[in-house]
């Protein structure tokens, strides 16, 4: 098999315990969103908060495991407590993408948004103090903008109803960190590509097959960008779907021309005896991306393919 070039847009994640100043608290949502009943309980045991919420939310998502399972993976003793690069990296183990809710002054509509959407939402928060803070993960279920109240699945509290002031202060302090999960096939209206392509990322090499979904269906989502388009074309290589690779490969070549779409279609067109289609997906990139290590690469590896396989007419 080809080794073919991953291009991978990376998310920076933030940490537990880094908020150390005041953030100004998220402004509440105009509408309600009402209760998502079936989202299921489990009470947190000691500082095990995120092991609770993180199975209520795969829960909530279709992906039924318990607390326990998961406190190996995302407890960490020495800090009492789990860091959010953890809580994801166990949510996709088990085939589901973490979408973060947009930030800022308007996160509290995008919660709403995606409680409306019937997709509760795991938040971190300071239940503590500012100067002494105590970081606890909840999910949140609805927002009443009648009662000026949000409800939570919350520590040992199956339903812990919050003042908005009270909760939009405590999840400010995380830079209103909110995540929702979905199935490989089906990102959010909230989903922003860099967030979706991460977890594409990451399957690449330890899931294919779910990578290959979440690549085709970022296709779908964001079908004028190249990066789905790579990551399909890589995909479908993989699954020696040669055609199909080809496909993905010059229509993200065609919306934006790139060192990585260049090597990995003229060296797929190459060895499928298409020189000339691999010449002139090399002469696709421009002069400043000519000299990269990848595309002297490429054409080494053409050069090369040209003594090993026979020229034919190019049935892509």
């Amino acid at each position: 098999m080809l080794n073919l070039r991953w291009c991978a847009l990376l998310l920076a994640l933030t940490t537990a315990g880094c908020a150390t100043r005041g953030p100004v608290p998220p402004v509440a949502p105009a509408q309600s969103a009402a209760e998502i009943s079936r989202t299921p309980f489990f009470p947190q045991d000691a500082y095990q908060c995120g092991p609770a919420a993180l199975a209520t939310l795969l829960g909530a998502s279709g992906v039924e495991v318990a607390p326990e399972a998961l406190v190996s993976e995302v407890y960490i003793p020495a800090r009492k407590g789990s860091l959010q690069a953890e809580m994801l990296g166990a949510a996709r183990k088990r085939g589901r993408v973490p979408v973060q809710l947009p930030t800022g002054p308007g996160a509290f509509e995008a919660l709403a948004e995606a409680l409306r959407a019937d997709q509760p939402v795991l938040v971190m928060q300071n239940i503590g103090l500012k100067m002494l803070p105590a970081w606890h993960y909840a999910v949140v279920v609805g927002v009443d903008t009648s009662s000026q109240n949000v409800t939570l699945r919350s520590g040992t509290e199956p339903r812990l109803r919050t003042p908005f002031k009270a909760f939009a202060k405590s999840w400010a302090a995380s830079d209103t960190w909110g995540v929702t999960l979905h199935p490989p096939d089906a990102p959010p209206p909230w989903a922003a590509l860099e967030d979706w392509m991460q977890t594409v990322a990451v399957w690449s090499r330890t899931a294919p097959a779910a990578a290959a979904v979440a690549a085709e269906a970022a296709t779908r989502r964001w079908p004028d960008h190249p990066a789905p388009w790579l990551a399909a074309g890589n995909a479908r290589y993989a699954d020696e779907d040669v055609a199909g690779a080809v496909q993905a490969f010059r229509h993200a070549q065609a919306l934006r021309p790139s060192v990585g779409g260049a090597h990995n279609l003229a060296i797929i067109l190459a060895s499928n005896g298409c020189f000339d289609a691999a010449d002139d997906a090399l002469q696709a990139v421009d002069a400043a991306q000519a000299r990269h290590p990848a595309m002297l690469s490429a054409r080494d590896r053409v050069r090369s393919l040209s003594t090993q396989v026979a020229a034919r007419d190019c049935p892509f």
